[in-house]
């Protein structure tokens, strides 16, 4: 699965690319610091192949637990990069898109539950531990950045009131709706130059908010910024240039806006509203009907049925 791409990627990104953290490789350097005193090259040999056996058992137990269960996150084993502009992260509910991206803001320094590097709350610990097991390779520092969290943004705007610093955000946050206040963050707070990362920014956003959101992650790109966001809208994901990648059982695979399952399901259902509420609404009646037949079976039937 190439996922490397020639020309645009490289050293204008500040996040260039991931890659899970190799467990031979880690228990190859534990067995060499263990064996420094053996000279023996018969020595050396063994404990060569007991490090191979540790690693491949470690990395069996690692794929059976979670996040390392998800497949998106086992295709790490193969570097994803990052394009120096704009990176959509899309799949269905569970395909590991915020889980990827809250690994990489708390490897990058942001706080776990949103904000920038200076914040310190904690409400309820609920990030995994994937950012301890990720490589991540750095260009250039960025000099502004920011990790928002659709879930958890109202303890940011919280947070910012309890220590006073509102004023670099427009006011305070909680005086407006949830897009009002998203967008007072994104035109007040994000300088330019400056890496973003935002998980899920639409649920925030009517359709014509989202607009905005798209001029102004245009006008942050224009500023030498980078934004990599995790998003389940179409019209996000119709930024021209953007690199995205499905994440889903297949693992992570390079896309196209026309090829994405959320904008083809979209312009199917606008073209046709009521042949999917068709569909939909007879096979909840279906549902229905069969739960009824089988409350009202005889009992005797209905045992010997099972």
């Amino acid at each position: 699965m190439a996922r490397r791409r020639a020309g645009r990627l490289g050293g204008d990104a500040f996040l260039q690319e991931v890659v899970l953290r190799p467990l031979a490789a880690e228990a190859e350097s534990e067995a060499e610091s263990e064996s420094e005193s053996e000279s023996e090259s018969e020595a050396e040999a063994e404990a060569e192949a007991e490090s191979e056996a540790e690693a491949g058992s470690g990395a069996a137990r690692r794929a059976g637990r979670y996040p390392f269960s998800i497949p998106a996150v086992r295709a790490l084993a193969e570097p994803l990069v990052f394009d120096p502009r704009v990176t959509f992260l899309v799949g269905e509910n569970g395909s590991g898109k915020s889980t990827l991206l809250e690994a990489l803001a708390v490897a990058a320094g942001f706080n776990a539950e949103g904000g920038t590097k200076n914040f310190s709350f904690a409400t309820r610990p609920s990030h995994s531990a994937l950012h301890r097991h990720l490589l991540v390779a750095w260009g250039r520092r960025p000099k502004d950045g920011f990790f928002f969290r659709g879930e958890s943004f109202y303890t940011v705007a919280t947070y910012l009131e309890q220590i006073g610093g509102t004023t670099g955000y427009g006011g305070s946050l909680h005086e407006r709706s949830h897009g009002e206040a998203f967008l007072a963050l994104v035109t007040h707070r994000f300088g330019g130059d400056g890496l973003y990362l935002l998980d899920e920014p639409e649920s925030a956003l009517s359709p014509a908010r989202l607009l905005s959101l798209l001029a102004a992650i245009h006008a942050l790109v224009r500023r030498g910024s980078q934004v990599v966001a995790a998003t389940h809208s179409p019209m996000l994901l119709a930024y021209p240039g953007a690199t995205i990648y499905a994440l889903g059982p297949h693992g992570i695979r390079r896309t196209t806006w026309a090829e994405t399952e959320h904008v083809q399901v979209t312009r199917d259902f606008l073209a046709a509203p009521e042949r999917y509420l068709k569909h939909l609404f007879e096979a909840v009646e279906a549902q229905e009907r069969a739960a009824s037949d089988d409350d009202d079976a005889p009992r005797g039937r209905r045992r010997r049925s099972r």
